[in-house]
């Protein structure tokens, strides 16, 4: 019997960087025409795709098409991150975590536009690397924002509520005040833990 190795974390990154390809990029570039009849495609993939694109690691060419996207787009934050909206809904799994990257790099000055962006996002795949320089920035704000996705009837928002805002997340930046103090970490692991409890199965 053949046994294959699991995929350690570098190759398992090398798996999911090579998702991000000539296909996957057009898929993004056609269902933004959608939305903003004048995006420019030929642009958007000739800037991804030069030279160094091989190179790249999974992160870097993820942050390659958000700062493409910014710079092919028209029009300010809140237009542009309305469009990434509407197109991240026709993605999902992590490849999809581009688009909540684009909200990261571009809309830290603009919380409550953020929010309900990754909000929506995280529905399809997961915002929960994304949501994490919104925690530092404006701490009383999100966390009080936490409490709220802990109580969410969709269960990709209560999952935010908890990867989100783990002290320590696997390829995610850490919050070193949860890491100090985690006792509102635990209040919200409680609030999480009531509502699935209280949550009727489906009738079959």
């Amino acid at each position: 019997m053949l046994l294959t190795a699991a995929p350690t974390a570098n190759n398992l990154s090398t798996l999911l960087k090579d998702s991000y390809n000539e296909t996957y990029l057009k898929q993004i570039a056609a269902h933004t025409c959608i939305y903003l009849s004048d995006f420019n495609t030929s642009k958007f993939l000739a800037y991804c795709l030069n030279t160094e694109w091989d190179a790249l690691s999974l992160k870097e060419r993820m942050k390659k098409i958000s700062y493409a996207l910014n710079l092919v787009m028209t029009g300010t934050f809140e237009s542009k991150a309305k469009i990434v909206t509407q197109v991240s809904t026709h993605f999902s799994s992590y490849p999809a975590c581009v688009f909540p990257d684009f909200i990261e790099q571009f809309g830290l000055n603009d919380l409550e536009l953020s929010i309900k962006c990754l909000e929506e996002m995280t529905r399809y795949s997961t915002s929960e690397f994304a949501v994490r320089p919104f925690i530092e920035k404006y701490p009383h704000q999100m966390l009080a924002q936490a409490f709220i996705w802990a109580q969410d009837d969709n269960k990709h928002v209560r999952r935010l509520a908890s990867e989100g805002y783990r002290p320590r997340l696997p390829w995610g930046k850490a919050l070193i005040a949860f890491k100090r103090d985690p006792t509102k970490l635990l209040e919200l692991l409680n609030i999480l833990k009531n509502k699935v409890f209280s949550i009727k199965p489906l009738p079959k």
